[in-house]
């Protein structure tokens, strides 16, 4: 398999074991059984329509493979079928309340207090039809209202230059307590802790605009905590391979950060590329050391005179990968020090930085954990409305400076 420095390779996961057993048993089907599916129309028709998933396959595919078994919005097609065919009057009875709190529509608080309750408390379809063991679900069923699995995208820790015939990736295993009290697992990155040396992967290659600098010696600005640092040390990778043919190479500077030395991730090799001189400057930010929390944004402060010196250079190509809001967060301290350091006012500032990205010097690899989509979306609003309103303040504070310094020279004359 190639790939090149900076690509992502997309997992396709398994879903747990246990939760394959334990729908085997709802549905009352044998996990080694053979199915086949076609679609039928209301008069008994078979249509020429391929069904979602490739058959013939076993039970135990479909489930493990095929079908994303997570409990996730929108589920009220799910609720509508539970409420068709569930047989106990009281459980019809909730999912009746239910139905009529959803009918009121996404936006209204008791739809988005009832959806949040739902999420909360139940972390699988299998959690959500325990909760009503009246109701009959079919393999059928399933087909038909459950989505497919998706693949999650890693970004690739090593270089091809140093390891052909290898994907090297670096995970984190995700688990979240909910308000309820209960933990959601990532479902991909628990996969993978889950599985023994020799075992199989579903996997591909996707390619990345996220690549080291063409020119060796351009100065490089890495910021990476924690997982974050996935890419960048493919990208160390590639300069060790490089130092290894005598090529010459620029500056690198990374900023990693973690929350005490045993999370520090990768801390006898980035040790090493110091020696080695792959990497000049690495800067380290240690969350949970003391009670004293320090991050990365912190750590940049401290150092804004060398980070500016570095960032300032016409060739510097600067690089971000992790959670989102620390990447909105590194930037906006990016943008502080261009003006306390650099000397530079807030439009000149934005206009420096666009210039990196529209030369393809500045370069983001990003995510955020999502858990409800229509959320997700609201805060994502409310963040980008609260950064315009933040500019226009600091665009309006520039423009009244610059006016009030025209009217000083005015008076001097």
């Amino acid at each position: 398999m190639q790939y090149e420095t900076g690509d992502h390779v997309a997992v396709y996961p398994c879903n747990p074991p246990e939760l394959v057993d334990r729908l085997c048993t709802r549905i009352g089907a044998s996990a080694n059984a053979y199915f086949t599916a076609n679609y039928v129309t209301p008069d008994g028709t078979v249509t020429d329509d391929q069904p979602p998933v490739a058959v013939p396959t076993t039970v135990q595919q479909l489930l493990s493979e095929e079908l994303d078994l997570a409990l996730r919005e929108p589920f009220n097609d799910l609720l509508v079928y539970l409420y068709s065919v569930v047989q106990n009057s009281q459980e019809k009875q909730r999912l009746e309340i239910w139905l009529e709190i959803l009918r009121q529509g996404e936006e209204h608080p008791d739809s988005i207090t009832l959806k949040k309750t739902i999420t909360d408390n139940f972390m699988s379809v299998v959690d959500l039809f325990d909760e009503f063991p009246s109701a009959p679900v079919t393999l059928e069923a399933l087909l038909e209202l459950l989505p497919k699995q998706k693949p999650r995208l890693y970004s690739i820790s090593s270089c091809p230059l140093l390891h052909p015939q290898q994907i090297q990736i670096t995970v984190g295993a995700l688990q979240i307590k909910t308000d309820a009290g209960k933990v959601r697992q990532g479902l991909c990155s628990n996969y993978l802790t889950r599985l023994q040396p020799g075992a199989k992967v579903r996997i591909g290659v996707r390619t990345s605009g996220f690549r080291p600098p063409a020119d060796s010696q351009a100065p490089m600005l890495m910021v990476g905590p924690g997982t974050g640092v996935s890419p960048l040390i493919a990208f160390l990778q590639y300069r060790e391979a490089l130092l290894q043919q005598g090529t010459p190479l620029g500056e690198a500077c990374l900023y990693f950060g973690c929350r005490n030395h045993s999370d520090f991730l990768y801390k006898t090799q980035l040790s090493a590329w110091q020696n080695q001189g792959v990497l000049s400057g690495l800067e380290v930010a240690f969350s949970r050391l003391t009670d004293k929390k320090v991050y990365v944004q912190g750590l940049m402060q401290e150092k804004a005179t060398e980070l500016w010196q570095l960032l300032s250079h016409p060739q510097c190509h600067y690089y971000v990968c992790g959670d989102a809001k620390m990447a909105d967060d590194v930037f906006e301290v990016f943008m502080a020090i261009a003006k306390t350091v650099g000397n530079l006012s807030h439009i000149a500032a934005v206009e420096f930085f666009d210039t990196m990205k529209k030369e393809h010097r500045f370069h983001t690899d990003v995510w955020g954990v999502q858990l409800n989509f229509k959320q997700a979306i609201q805060q994502l609003q409310k963040d980008n409305y609260s950064k315009a309103e933040k500019w226009l303040e600091q665009v309006k504070q520039t423009s009244e400076e610059s006016v009030t310094a025209d009217e000083s020279q005015t008076l001097m004359v």
